[in-house]
């Protein structure tokens, strides 16, 4: 059926559009009512029998072929935004543009959901991720969700299918002969769902994907906060258990005594350190608040952190050809990765089960509240950004390292007491 077939079988008004009038424009009993506005020709609106308005637009591509173009719902859209989203389509049309044919040709382009998945990694919306969520992005949609949706067309996939695989990630697959096939994976199943919401979300926006599978969907998993406490007695373990192991009581010590991030402290390098002033300088592409304001953020060193450095330096444990790094690699020039097995063997070894490097920040910004720590300066230790006009003058802290340097040491007082104290003294 041609455009202007169907068109002549639906009711239809002209008249020039007000946002009363378009929200009076009773809905069918059944079918479409279209409605054309007498101020901008081409511009219209089509209501459902639902009582869903889409504007539209209606024009000759190459003067020969009728088109329409989609603008969009009211709501979201008001009828001013509607009106100069169809104002700047019919300005292209004159040019000799095809909008609508151009939508139809990104649709097609995205073929498949790896090719839509390519695109997105390659938007400008993916090159603001932080490097570590973007590589975490690519490993997701590598592994897991091109295997598993990569052939089909993106407006193929349904939510049953989504599902199907986020459960199937978060519940495991077990194997005939008992044991497993594949582990459950909650937390992997919820990072998934996430990269699939932000993938679609683009695609909708840019037209690609007229719907989405993922609308509505919860996450598989329910996780644990990260904001973990933890009392004197796991401390205590925690220190216990990495005792035997010089290079992971070093790099847990540091996060310890400096309240920073674990990749922070894993790539920490020499050229970073002045341990004569006892500061450690993170250039901004290292610093979370850095990428945001291009300024070096700087941490004080406490005399314990100190002492953790010299002598990793005068140990020469690092060698001539891994020497940029204090947390060289074992293999290779980079430095130390996350230590997935260690921590798992320090869980294990400490008793403490919910340890996971974040619990250390928290519970170093818990501690310094309760000691009556300003909490701007709890959140310049820990690298947060402030907010509001106090974070637009403060920046990255430098204006107040004299009263981070005093929180920090007296931190490390704690630290030390807590250490020292034996088990059943800290529970009287």
């Amino acid at each position: 059926m041609s455009d202007r077939e169907s068109v002549a079988r639906r009711p239809s008004r002209r008249f020039a559009f007000t946002d009363r009038g378009v929200r009076a424009l009773k809905a069918p009993v059944d079918g479409l009512l279209e409605a054309w506005d007498a101020t901008l020709p081409g511009f219209g609106v089509r209501v459902s029998s639902s009582g869903l308005r889409t504007f539209m637009v209606r024009y000759r591509a190459g003067g020969r072929k009728w088109r329409r173009l989609k603008i969009g719902n009211m709501p979201p859209l008001t009828l001013a935004d509607a009106r100069g989203k169809a104002l700047a389509a019919l300005r292209a049309v004159e040019l000799g543009e095809d909008p609508a044919g151009e939508r139809e040709r990104a649709r097609t382009a995205a073929g498949t959901v790896a090719a839509l998945a390519a695109d997105f990694l390659a938007s400008r919306e993916a090159r603001k991720w932080a490097r570590k969520t973007r590589a975490e992005f690519e490993r997701l949609i590598r592994a897991e969700i091109i295997p598993a949706l990569g052939r089909l067309a993106p407006e193929a996939v349904t939510r049953g299918e989504v599902r199907a695989l986020v459960e199937r990630i978060a519940d495991g697959v077990p194997a005939e002969r008992g044991g497993w096939k594949r582990r459950p994976a909650p937390y992997v199943a919820n990072r998934v769902l996430q990269v699939l919401k932000l993938m679609w979300s683009w695609a909708l926006d840019g037209e690609r994907v007229q719907a989405s599978p993922v609308v509505g969907l919860k996450r598989p998993h329910e996780e644990r906060p990260r904001d973990i406490e933890y009392t004197d007695d796991q401390i205590r373990g925690v220190f216990a258990a990495i005792a035997p192991e010089p290079d992971v009581a070093d790099l847990v010590v540091l996060l310890f005594l400096t309240g920073a991030r674990l990749n922070e402290v894993q790539g920490m390098e020499w050229s970073e350190l002045d341990l004569g002033r006892k500061e450690w300088r993170l250039p901004p592409e290292r610093s979370k608040v850095g990428r945001k304001k291009p300024r070096s953020r700087v941490i004080p060193l406490v005399p314990a952190a100190v002492d953790v450095l010299e002598r990793r330096r005068t140990a020469k444990v690092v060698s001539l050809t891994r020497g940029r790094f204090v947390f060289p690699a074992v293999r290779g020039a980079g430095h130390v990765s996350r230590p997935t097995k260690r921590l798992s063997k320090l869980k294990r070894t400490s008793g403490v089960h919910t340890f996971m490097p974040h619990g250390i920040r928290h519970t170093i910004r818990a501690r310094l509240a309760r000691a009556g720590v300003a909490p701007h300066v709890g959140e310049l230790i820990l690298g947060h950004a402030l907010r509001g006009m106090e974070g637009q003058y403060t920046g990255t802290g430098v204006e107040f390292l004299g009263e981070m340097r005093a929180a920090l040491e007296a931190w490390a007082h704690e630290l030390e007491r807590i250490l020292a104290a034996p088990a059943d003294q800290a529970r009287a």
